[in-house]
């Protein structure tokens, strides 16, 4: 098994908390796992570079990378390994939303609360682009 570079790590362990703090998913604890093997999807196509599975009862999330993510680091294209782990830690937002949506028994409640969390996400994201936007990233 190939050991995972310490410097491809803390890339990975950076990106992951940014993303969480810039989409209000902080609270979440995240594992992350390095698979040694392809996915059982084709690893080198967008399919599936990295998954995440979600508990969001005990606000506990893992990220899994495949080997095609430490590829793309080492051959410089950071921006796409940044790519793959924003998606994933997205996912910690929304899971309610996909959860509510394919259970077989729901009422409009359930999907209105779904829906408003997903909401407020956005707004959320919205009102940091505008601040940084306006005061460059400064607090006030």
């Amino acid at each position: 098994m190939k050991t995972v570079p310490q410097k491809y790590k803390d890339f990975v362990k950076d990106c992951a908390q940014k993303a969480a703090w810039l989409i209000g998913v902080s609270h979440y604890e995240i594992d992350i796992h390095y698979m040694s093997e392809k996915s059982e999807d084709d690893c080198c196509t967008r399919t599936k570079r990295g998954m995440m599975t979600t508990d969001r009862r005990y606000l506990r999330g893992t990220l899994r990378l495949y080997p095609c993510v430490l590829k793309d680091w080492e051959s410089g294209n950071k921006k796409e390994v940044k790519d793959v782990v924003f998606h994933e830690i997205s996912h910690l937002v929304t899971q309610h939303l996909y959860d509510v949506g394919v259970a077989t028994y729901r009422d409009d409640g359930e999907m209105r609360d779904a829906w408003e969390t997903l909401t407020e996400v956005v707004s959320r994201l919205a009102l940091r682009i505008d601040d940084n936007e306006n005061n460059n990233g400064k607090k006030k």
